[in-house]
């Protein structure tokens, strides 16, 4: 919601030069509710936390009934718990779009924009407080776009700096009472800036290479929140002793899924085979530096960097009909971590990974 529909352009030209201006608003009023009740259950080995209950069974993994209830013969005792909601809350937000670009020539030009971004706050099933705050974005682009050498260099750079207040992100977590669900929770404060490269170069007519680059820094200014006892939480952030709960405090730390260099590199070759085709020869190459994969800050959530290598080969009839393709994906065979949390339950990560090498054949037909 960044942008309002149905926004005001206003254009003025001068020596066949023109400069633009649009303005847009949008007004948002947004009524939720949150209706339903959470069944669950817990295994504890009493007295909680210093009893120890090696022959603890764990609840089958295909568990559809409740448990029984009470005191087992290993030690442990179950406790089922009911979390029942009937919440609503109104969040209302007026948001608008300011923006001027200039054509400095006929092949270029140039942009800048300022930008509000709302979005509304909502609800999760929790023992604690169940709310999470709305989400709300200023964002200030700077852009040129040029065609260059007769059209067959393509050069475009963009600069942007956004600052959020109350950005969401949501993990596992246990709440006061021991249950776990996927909470939101609000980061004061977060500034994500950066510059981005596209570039396309038609060497000739058989031979094109583009370049996408991204220069990215993306800090959590102000991250702090709260963890229910009885131990401290796993987490690579500094932690401080708060009656029963252990204030969690992530600010300055880099925010997660941001590397700071993405570089991707593409080129494409075409032989022409006259009467019986074509063939188009693509490699790819992506390199990107490390990254953080989730949100405890810990050392097993960071991905180092690193470099995948793609290919392809497909031939195309002449009357573009028929096509088939030949692929190679991750031909580098990287093991690279998507994303991953800490596992609220013990002190492992549990993480999911990209796809390994991977080759295929793919065909298609027009008609």
């Amino acid at each position: 919601m960044l942008t309002g529909p149905s926004p005001v352009t206003v254009a003025l030209v001068r020596d066949g030069n023109a400069v633009r201006a649009t303005v847009g608003a949008r007004y948002t009023d947004e009524e939720k509710f949150f209706r339903g009740t959470f069944d669950g259950a817990l295994r504890l080995c009493p007295p909680v936390p210093v009893a120890s209950c090696p022959n603890a069974a764990r609840f089958p993994v295909t568990q559809i009934s409740p448990p029984t209830p009470g005191p087992a013969a290993d030690g442990t005792v179950t406790a089922p718990f009911a979390i029942v909601s009937n919440d609503k809350l109104t969040f209302a937000k007026w948001t608008w779009r300011a923006a001027v670009d200039w054509d400095v020539a006929e092949n270029r030009f140039l942009y800048a924009s300022f930008e509000t971004g709302f979005k509304s706050g909502g609800f999760f099933f929790s023992n604690d407080s169940r709310v999470f705050q709305p989400e709300q974005l200023d964002a200030v682009t700077l852009g040129s776009r040029n065609r260059l050498l007769d059209g067959r260099l393509q050069l475009d750079v963009e600069a942007f700096h956004w600052q959020y207040d109350d950005q969401q992100i949501s993990t596992v977590a246990r709440d006061s009472r021991g249950a776990t669900n996927l909470i939101t929770r609000n980061v004061g404060k977060a500034t994500i800036r950066g510059i981005e490269l596209d570039t396309r170069w038609l060497l000739n007519d058989a031979t094109r290479i583009r370049l996408n680059a991204q220069y990215l820094d993306a800090v959590y200014d102000e991250f702090r929140y709260d963890v229910p006892g009885p131990a401290p939480p796993l987490t690579g952030c500094a932690v401080t002793p708060g009656g029963a709960v252990f204030r969690v405090d992530c600010s300055d730390k880099r925010a997660p899924y941001a590397p700071e260099w993405t570089i991707n590199l593409t080129a494409e070759r075409t032989f022409d085979l006259a009467s019986r085709g074509r063939v188009m020869v693509a490699t790819r190459l992506r390199y990107q530096t490390e990254v953080l994969t989730g949100l405890d800050f810990t050392p097993l959530e960071y991905q180092g960097s690193y470099t995948t290598l793609g290919a392809s080969v497909t031939w195309t009839s002449r009357d573009k009909r028929l096509e088939i393709a030949a692929f190679g994906n991750n031909l580098t065979d990287e093991a690279v971590v998507a994303n991953s949390f800490q596992h609220p339950f013990g002190s492992f990560v549990v993480g999911t990974l990209r796809a390994p090498r991977l080759f295929g054949l793919r065909l298609g037909v027009n008609y």
